[in-house]
Formats: C-alpha cells, structure tokens, sequence
C-alpha cells in the first residue's frame, strides 16, 4: 500500500545575504513555530540557483535535489559548494515572535 503524505518546501532568508533563500523540506510544518536551526550536511553538495521571475532573490538547495524542486521552473545555477560552507549562518526565523521571545546562542 501507499501512503501519501503532504510536505512542505520553506524558504529560510539568510541574515547576511539578504534576498538569498535556503529552501527546506518538511513533512511536519507545524514544527516551523518553534525552528531555531537548519540542518545541512557538511559534505553535501549545495547549489545557489537564481530563478528569473524572482528578481534579485537567489536559492539554495541540494544539487540532488535541484531537478524536482524546480520541476516547473527554468532556473539557473550560480554557485556549487559543499554545506560546510552554510554552516554557522544565521537567518531571520518564519515566525519574527521565536527570535523575539526566545534568546539563544548561535
């Protein structure tokens, strides 16, 4: 038998790169009121892809997984590094209350 569940795809802006989105995948989206981190693999593949139709903005997301997060979009890959390379980051929570109700060392 299979069993379908919903998911969602949330982008994560990038406190240092402002326009730039680390996109995520979840399968339980109420979690997202109290997120406080992102896992990413260090040794991972990353892309930076920029989309057209989205201005300035830019996203990252596993090159695996390049081809069925942008299915029905032409996208362009801008930058290829390894997740070492996002570790460490900060970005601005979905939710602005978790960071201003909640302190926390990065």
């Amino acid at each position: 038998m299979d069993i379908k569940d919903l998911s969602a795809t949330v982008r994560f802006e990038l406190e240092e790169e402002p326009e730039t989105f680390v996109l995520t995948w979840t399968t339980t989206p109420w979690t997202l009121l109290g997120n406080v981190a992102l896992a990413v693999g260090k040794d991972i593949p990353y892309c930076r892809v920029h989309i057209q139709t989205c201005g300035n903005q830019s996203f990252i997301v596993a090159k695996d997984r390049l081809s069925e997060v942008f299915s029905d979009t032409e996208y362009t890959v801008v930058e290829e590094f390894l997740g070492e390379k996002l570790l460490g980051k900060s970005y601005h929570p979905v939710f602005s209350f978790v960071r201003e109700n909640f302190e926390w060392e990065q």
